[in-house]
Parts: structure tokens; sequence; C-alpha cells
């Protein structure tokens, strides 16, 4: 599973982090003598290895910032304020709660799992410097809600233990939920492109035709909106297919640097644009 996730997305390298932070929650160092907890790493390694050696110079050429303190304390700043953002300062307060009663208090494995998973996922991405993002911390998620309703639920418990009563207890869960959700910052809606009219347009005039080849000419957002939106619409699986004008009419690395056009004059255009079964041009 792990060799999956970083098969899939660089991120999961976190995953590798996870074991070393479960050595030093449950102070259990010697179990890195024995074979059975090099076996993993050894399988991780020979799967995801070495497509992520392969292909680490082009990863790279996606990152925004360099590797170095400097990223990192800015990332450690960026980062802790977008954890809180993601559940909202009361729901991360009990959080706080729950890691120190799972972990501190009574540190069951469970807990430990997921709190290895929680500092993982934060120590890779201030680490790496490929850009400060709440998507980054998509993986940080889970365990955060969980410590959450850990830290309510001990709460609960508490209350419970002084005899009040289940009247008074639910009332006072409720309100912490309650006040946790209702402090949580409201997302913000995505605007219009207006790719979604061109997308039924293509649908509408072209779904009589048998392959429909489509030069999409916009920025990162106008291509991949129109990619999405036919992928999400096409009447039946292959029906169409999109080129980017980014990469026909252009060269550049992933992140957009070293840009330069492919052709030098409008001839050139003409010509390869005449060479491709492109039936509509957005």
């Amino acid at each position: 599973f792990t060799s999956c996730a970083i098969l899939t997305k660089g991120t999961g390298m976190a995953l590798v982090m996870a074991p070393l932070v479960m050595i030093v929650l449950t102070r259990n160092v010697n179990i890195i003598r024995t074979k059975v907890f090099w076996l993993p790493a050894l399988i991780v390694a020979a799967v995801a290895g070495p497509w992520t050696i392969l292909f680490m110079s082009s990863a790279k050429q996606g990152w925004e910032y360099h590797v170095g303190w400097e990223y990192t304390l800015a990332a450690i700043k960026g980062f802790s304020f977008l954890l809180v953002d993601a559940i909202g300062p009361v729901l991360f307060i009990a959080a706080a709660y729950g890691i120190w009663v799972g972990i501190f208090r009574r540190r069951t494995i469970v807990w430990s799992m997921l709190f290895a998973l929680l500092i993982s996922t934060y120590m890779f991405i201030i680490i790496v410097p490929s850009s400060i993002g709440q998507r980054y911390l998509t993986a940080a998620f889970p365990p955060l809600v969980g410590f959450a309703m850990a830290g309510i639920a001990s709460v609960a418990n508490s209350l419970h233990k002084a005899k009040w009563s289940n009247i008074a207890q639910i009332g006072v869960v409720g309100m912490i939920v309650a006040g946790g959700v209702m402090v949580m910052r409201e997302p913000k809606p995505i605007t219009p492109t207006g790719f979604n009219m061109v997308t039924e347009y293509v649908i509408d005039k072209y779904s009589n035709y048998p392959k429909v080849a489509i030069l999409v000419c916009s920025d990162g957002i106008g291509e991949g909106a129109m990619i999405s939106g036919l992928a999400a619409r096409e009447p039946k699986p292959g029906s169409y297919f999109v080129l980017r004008g980014s990469k026909q009419l252009a060269r550049s690395l992933w992140s957009g640097q070293n840009y330069h056009v492919t052709f030098s004059d409008e001839e050139g255009v003409k010509k390869y644009l005449e060479s491709l079964p492109v039936t509509i041009i957005i």
C-alpha cells in the first residue's frame, strides 16, 4: 500500500517516515534489530524506489521553493496556520486534547499510529519544498478529525465520571461540536470560468461525430477545465481527444519555466495544425 501511494503521488513518501515516529512514540528501539522491521522497507524500496529515483528531477521541476531552512521556517508557519484552519480553532483544541489523552496519557497503539501519520505528513511537507497549500495536508486531516472526536469523547467520559446527568453530557458535547462547526471557515466558492458553457456547446454540436479532436489554447486552468468537463460529460468514453496548446505549440518545464514557442512563424503553425486531425480549436 505504501508503494502504491508513493507511485501515485510523491507525498506518499511521508508513510516511510511513519514507522520511525512510531519507534519514538513506543520507545521500542530494539525492533530495528529485527528482520521483520526491514522487510517492508525493502519491498517499498524495490517497488517504488526505481521510479522515484528516475523521475526525481522531473518532480523537482514542480517545486516552488528550494530545500533549506528558509523554506522550512516559512512552511512551519504556513502549514501550522492551515492545519488549524482546516477544522477550525475549537475542534483543533479538541484534537490537541485528544492527542494528549491518546498519546501522552494512555499511549495506545492505534492512536500512536494515527499520530505518527499526522507527524510524518507534517514533517515531510515542511522539508520537501513543493509548495505551501492546504491540499498537501490531506493525509493529516483524518488523524486530526479522529483526535478531535477522541478529545470530545474524553470530555464526555470525564463528565460521566463526575456524575453529570446524560442530558448535561449531551448538551456539553453538542455545544462543543456545534461551536466547532460554526467557527469553521466557509470554503470559498469557485469562480465560474465559462468553460462549462463551452463544454456543453461542443458536446451538443459534435455529439454525432465518432471522434472529435480538440485543441485547447488557454492557461493551465482553462486547459484543465476543458479536459475535466469533457471527461465528465462525454456521452461515450473515448469520443473526445483533447490536445493542450501549451504542449503542442510550446515547450516548457512542468512548472512553466524555460518556456519557448515551438514554431517561429505563422506558416509553421498552419502546417502543423493541418497535419493534425483537429476538429475544433478552443
